[in-house]
């Protein structure tokens, strides 16, 4: 099996089972965007990152930005935000009112809020996380294939939120998250053919 083959498995098993594990939440978001260059084209990576213990909550790859990659991006949390913080990209402010917006605009204003960059450092949090990836991804000199890019970003993700200890917060984000590991004892990690 070829070391492109064995990476995309590895990352779809690994996923699998870190999507069962419930990290504890503030549920305090920031949400952002970076470019990504996948076969010489404009590629966009989305991730949400929760402000107390710097856990990555979600993620999503796209070929667009657009307010539907910016919904599937808040589809993928598991724990609505009780505050929600972005730049002032308009996908944002529409994805958030079709995936948690209420029927009064003045309820999710205290809710949402979107920041601008120059003026407010409160989305640094997730600038940070950001610099990360781009460091990794930087090396690797951009990706050839969508796939590939998911699988390796996947991994990343992994590392950053389970094994790297985080400088601020002197620990893992998983372990500053209470990840409970005991809730999945007995759970079998499925085989995946490719």
């Amino acid at each position: 099996m070829s070391a492109g083959r064995w990476l995309i498995k590895y990352s779809k098993m690994i996923k699998n089972f870190t999507d069962k594990l419930e990290p504890q939440l503030s549920r305090i978001y920031h949400a952002d965007e970076i470019y990504i260059k996948c076969d010489g084209e404009q590629n966009y990576y989305w991730d949400i990152v929760n402000a107390g213990t710097r856990f990555l909550v979600a993620t999503h790859y796209s070929d667009k930005r657009t307010s539907q990659n910016a919904k599937l991006l808040f589809l993928k949390v598991k724990q609505p935000p009780i505050r929600l913080f972005t730049d002032g990209l308009q996908a944002y402010r529409k994805a958030y009112r079709k995936v948690w917006g209420n029927k009064r605009v003045s309820q999710d204003n205290k809710i949402y809020t979107r920041l601008k960059a120059d003026k407010d450092k409160r989305n640094n949090i997730i600038e940070r996380v950001q610099g990360t990836i781009r460091e990794r991804v930087k090396v690797m000199r951009g990706f050839k294939k969508q796939y590939s890019a998911n699988a390796i970003l996947d991994l990343l993700i992994v590392w950053y939120n389970y094994i790297r200890i985080h400088q601020g917060i002197k620990t893992t984000p998983a372990e500053k998250s209470s990840v409970n590991y005991s809730a999945l004892k007995g759970l079998s990690v499925t085989r995946i053919e490719l």
